[in-house]
């Protein structure tokens, strides 16, 4: 298969966790205003950082994503981003989300797959050095497992999701989406209704690319 379709998305799960990366910090101040964090099970060994570590994990996890962006050095940036977000969000369980998990996810396996062999500095200069030397340049495919093993990342919450959402707290009630939309039923159902159908939509998706 073409490598086009891991490389767009490389680009924009990049461009999306630089975005998030500045709203990620008012989380951790309200950390070291609590009293205790919560461990993960099995995390006894990992301390939480200190405020300034934790500025630190965010600077070097955005500098990664940039040059995950661009693809140069793509292999090493995506286990940089991998380590840094990893444990940025595993300081306390107080902030798990579904999504986090996902992106955790996700960047585990961009470690593995050929994410950067489209629209990539790294083919770029990699191409260049091979023309120089007369030798064939870097094919533009890549094995179609690669992009398989990222869409199996991508369903594996959204699997969850919509099972979670079978149910007449969501379906019915509109709960939690009526809390965030302040009591509002409209939007509050629309939302409901949408969010179910996207985590449907994906399943179904997935089902059907196999």
């Amino acid at each position: 298969m073409h490598s086009s379709s891991l490389g767009l998305f490389r680009i924009l799960l990049a461009a999306n966790l630089i975005l998030q990366n500045d709203k990620f910090r008012p989380v951790f101040t309200q950390l070291y205003a609590s009293y205790a964090t919560f461990q993960y099970s099995g995390f006894w060994w990992y301390k939480a950082p200190t405020a300034a570590q934790i500025e630190e994990l965010l600077f070097i996890n955005k500098i990664a994503l940039c040059f995950l962006l661009v693809g140069c050095g793509t292999k090493v940036a995506a286990t940089i981003n991998f380590i840094t977000f990893f444990l940025i969000f595993h300081i306390c369980e107080s902030y798990f989300n579904n999504h986090y998990v996902l992106v955790c996810q996700i960047a585990a396996v961009s470690i593995f797959v050929e994410m950067g062999r489209w629209l990539t500095v790294d083919t770029a200069v990699r191409n260049t050095l091979l023309r120089r030397q007369g030798k064939p340049l870097l094919s533009v495919y890549i094995p179609r497992y690669h992009l398989f093993l990222m869409q199996v990342m991508m369903v594996i919450p959204y699997v969850g999701g919509a099972i979670a959402k079978i149910n007449w707290d969501w379906l019915g009630r509109c709960e939690p989406p009526i809390t965030w939309f302040g009591g509002e039923p409209l939007c509050s159902a629309a939302a409901a209704t949408v969010c179910y159908g996207c985590d449907s939509l994906v399943v179904a998706k997935r089902v059907a690319w196999t």
